[in-house]
C-alpha cells in the first residue's frame, strides 16, 4: 500500500512538471486525471474478459491472463518508464509574467 501512496506522488511530480506554464497546469492535471479514469474504466472489463477467455480456452491451465498481465507490466517498467527525464525540475525562473 505505501508503494501505491509513493508511485501517485511521483506521477503527479511529472504531470506538474510537464506542464509548459502555470496558465496551462489545470488543462495538463485534466488530460492525465482522463487518461487515468479511461484506465480505471477499461482495465478490469479487458482484465475479467481476458481471464474469462483464459479460463475458457485453457490457456495455461487458465492462468494466461497472469502472464499477459505481467507481460504488459514488463513492457511499461523497461521501455516506456525509460522515457521519463532524468532531471524533472530546471531552473526557469519566475514564469508568472506568461
Amino acid at each position: 500500500m505505501v508503494c501505491a501512496d509513493l508511485t501517485y506522488g511521483c506521477i503527479y511530480i511529472y504531470v506538474t512538471a510537464s506542464s509548459p506554464n502555470r496558465r496551462s497546469l489545470g488543462a495538463t492535471n485534466g488530460l492525465s486525471q482522463m487518461g487515468a479514469s479511461v484506465a480505471r474504466a477499461t482495465g478490469p472489463v479487458l482484465a475479467t474478459s481476458l481471464f474469462s477467455f483464459s479460463m475458457e480456452k485453457n490457456l495455461l491451465g487458465g492462468y494466461a491472463v497472469y502472464a499477459v498481465l505481467f507481460c504488459i507490466s514488463c513492457l511499461v517498467i523497461f521501455k516506456l518508464a525509460v522515457l521519463l527525464p532524468e532531471k524533472v525540475w530546471e531552473d526557469k525562473g519566475d514564469d508568472s509574467s506568461d
